[in-house]
């Protein structure tokens, strides 16, 4: 008569071991991709009345074409007068400074190439993230950043 609960509790013993290594294995191999992360950036033109017409329209080109082989993709991008907003999605393992870095540097150096003028100083050092949400207004962060590049100066 033992014989039948013990036999029944060893199964559900290893059924129980069982369904907890493959838990933890789907666990494992998905923790990078069962979520993306969306954020706003904000960026500054170094001196925004240098950026004419054409250059803005290049930018709205340029950078798009700056995720294709990165482990992002751009949602909107809105030119602003003095700098962008971009709203994106982004890979967990990807790191802000990183893309940062990709978009700033790829984006000048691209519409320099387009216009035959070298674009260097382009954008302002430093940058604006926020994860979407309650997301504060553009303007209002691309001036706190420009204050903060002013004051460091």
């Amino acid at each position: 008569m033992t014989l039948i609960p013990d036999r029944l509790n060893h199964l559900a013993g290893s059924l129980v071991l069982t369904l907890f290594l493959v838990v933890t294995a789907v666990i494992n191999s998905n923790r990078y991709n069962l979520f993306n992360i969306r954020i706003q950036l904000i960026f500054a033109f170094s001196s925004p009345l240098s950026v004419q017409a054409r250059d803005r329209q290049l930018l709205s080109e340029i950078i798009p074409r700056c995720c294709k082989s990165s482990a992002f993709s751009i949602e909107q991008i809105t030119l602003l007068s003095e700098g962008v907003e971009i709203q994106l999605t982004m890979s967990p393992e990807m790191e802000i400074p990183m893309l940062v870095n990709t978009l700033k540097t790829h984006s000048a150096k691209q519409l320099g190439e387009q216009m035959g003028v070298k674009k260097n100083g382009l954008w302002l050092r430093g940058y604006v993230a926020h994860s979407f949400g309650d997301m504060p207004e553009a303007q209002k962060n691309l001036s706190a950043l420009m204050a903060k590049n002013r004051r460091e100066k």
